[in-house]
């Protein structure tokens, strides 16, 4: 008898022994079958729990996202000759079928724990025609990553770049550690990479590389196949990633994918938020027609609560800020905004006052097309600012100048002439020029360009009235043309008219000349020119009885 219960004894010993052996957390993946499958579902991240209970017996509990809970009590453990250990039993699944009521099925317990790992874990059901829910301990990234990203794609290649948002890319398990990749764009085909080969780095992130091909067309209609390599790199979490794909056309073209990211709906505020180089018109009761600037800026800040803060500056009509203004946004996609504030200005350098002023403008396209300040100010002043260029603005103002008269029979020279040049819109001009022997030279509308150095050109055309004789007066038809460099410092003023053979007027920064005692006249040697032959301004040969202005060696005289 005392035989038979130490045998118990150590029977119960042995049990304990080897369930305590197979007792543990295991993390493992996990394959689902079932009838209307024909490869199995995968999921990565599952934990099977075994737990040693004092008779030798243990307890099994599993549970899956998908596949719901499953708990097997008293299962038995028995150890094998190769060391390895058998667990089975019986128990309940309890499972919820597509978010219904969860529903208790019975299932059979099969597992093997060999060198301490969990090999094989199988619950069976006839769930589903047939249901295996196996578990096996170790890593299965495949099953990690499967999924359908959306992505930001880009694409380089030699002559140019192209973009597009939220493509997506899918990634879908063949095997535990392997994957299909598939990405398709509307413009450059299907790119599909198969049986990719998953790795995971020490700090848990995934890397991919492959070779694929895409079918693509460079002309719509014949498509040919063409090489590509694909890399990836995947953190752990999937919230970050970069797959792409590398192929040899059109230089080398480059796929990259990241992560989508949605562009920010741009608001009302932030649409029209910038700072906008401006021309102004400044109008109010006592003038016809607008004071002009060329350089001014006007700001737009945007504000949390939507709307908008103004800022402009004018060195003459001072400063104005109107914070708070409305933005709406236009059906024909401009945006107008609305709001009041203050306007700083200086009359006549006297102390600056303050003064009420409203704020109506416009941006369409992005360009400011009007930026209204109205304020009560002397009789009424509106500051009108519009983006854009205004070069008549820029150089109109009186010019000093040293002036130069070739003809065919000699040359003049003045020194401190003055050319006028006015405004009459933002971007034309009138032109006056008056000598006192040569008369006034008159350009209207003349239109300035502005070349990429940022200096400006004008050309045009004109009339002179001009006497040959002191008495009678006629009219000169005159081509005319400039060029300003872009800080005026720097200028040629020329006026070509057909009189005395071909005349050319030419003026130029004033410098002062070093002789004080210069006549203003010079002469050009001209071996056309007899020594006592005497000229009118006509170039026509006369004799010492004619009177008026004549030419006698290249110089200018008065005969009476």
């Amino acid at each position: 008898m005392k035989k038979l219960s130490t045998l118990i004894v150590l029977s119960v010993m042995t049990l304990c022994a080897q369930a305590s052996s197979v007792a543990g957390s295991y993390k493992v993946y996990t394959e689902v079958m079932f009838a209307y499958i024909s490869s199995p579902m995968g999921y990565a991240y599952d934990t099977v729990t075994i737990s040693d209970n004092e008779d030798g017996t243990v307890d099994v509990a599993y549970s899956n996202d998908t596949w719901g809970d499953y708990s097997v009590a008293g299962a038995t453990v028995a150890a094998n000759e190769d060391g390895s250990y058998t667990i089975a039993g019986e128990g309940t699944a309890s499972i919820s079928y597509h978010g219904s009521t969860a529903n208790e099925y019975s299932c059979e317990l099969s597992a093997t724990v060999a060198d301490g790992v969990l090999s094989s874990c199988v619950f069976s059901m006839s769930f589903m025609g047939g249901t295996t829910v196996t578990c096996v301990e170790g890593s299965a990234p495949a099953y990690a990553i499967a999924a359908d990203y959306a992505c930001n794609s880009s694409v380089v290649f030699a002559y140019g770049a192209m973009s597009y948002e939220n493509d997506t890319i899918s990634i879908a398990y063949t095997s535990a550690t392997t994957v299909d990749i598939t990405y398709t764009n509307s413009t450059w085909g299907e790119f599909v990479v198969s049986d990719v080969e998953i790795t995971t780095s020490e700090d848990g992130s995934y890397a991919m590389t492959g070779e694929g091909t895409v079918s693509m067309s460079m002309d719509g209609t014949n498509y040919n196949d063409y090489v590509f390599d694909f890399t990836a790199s995947m953190a752990e979490d999937l919230s970050d990633y970069t797959f792409t794909f590398t192929l040899e056309i059109m230089g080398t073209t480059t796929v990259t994918l990241t992560p989508y990211v949605a562009a920010e709906e741009e608001t009302a505020a932030s649409a029209v938020a910038g700072s906008y180089n401006v021309y102004t018109e400044v109008l109010f009761a006592y003038i016809s027609s607008p004071m002009g600037y060329a350089y001014d800026t006007v700001t737009i800040t945007e504000n949390e609560d939507g709307t908008v803060d103004v800022a402009y500056s004018n060195d003459t009509w001072g400063d104005y800020s109107v914070a708070g203004a409305t933005v709406a946004a236009n059906e024909d996609g401009s945006y107008t905004i609305a709001g009041e504030g203050t306007a700083s200005i200086s009359y006549h350098g006297s102390t600056a006052n303050e003064y009420s002023c409203e704020l109506s403008a416009t941006v369409a396209d992005g360009v400011l097309s009007s930026c209204v300040f109205s304020m009560s100010f002397m009789g009424g002043t509106t500051v009108t600012c519009v983006e854009g260029s205004a070069p008549a603005y820029a150089i109109a103002a009186d010019y000093a100048c040293n002036s130069s008269v070739v003809f065919a029979y000699g040359a003049m020279s003045y020194e401190n002439d003055t050319i006028s040049i006015a405004y009459t819109s933002a971007t034309t001009v009138d032109i006056t020029y008056t000598n006192s022997t040569w008369g006034e030279f008159v350009v209207s509308g003349v239109e300035v360009t502005v070349d990429e150095d940022g200096s400006y050109a004008m050309t045009g055309e004109g009339t002179v009235s001009m006497s040959m004789d002191g008495t009678n007066y006629s009219d000169y038809a005159f081509d005319f043309a400039a060029s300003m460099a872009e800080d005026l410092s720097d200028y040629t003023f020329t006026f070509t008219l057909e009189i005395m053979g071909t005349t050319t007027v030419t003026l130029t920064p004033y410098v002062a000349s070093d002789d004080d005692d210069a006549t203003g006249i010079s002469t050009l040697k001209s071996t056309s020119i007899e020594t006592d032959a005497i000229y009118n301004l006509a170039g026509k040969k006369v004799d010492a009885s004619y009177k008026g202005i004549v030419i006698k060696n290249g110089k200018k005289y008065m005969q009476k």
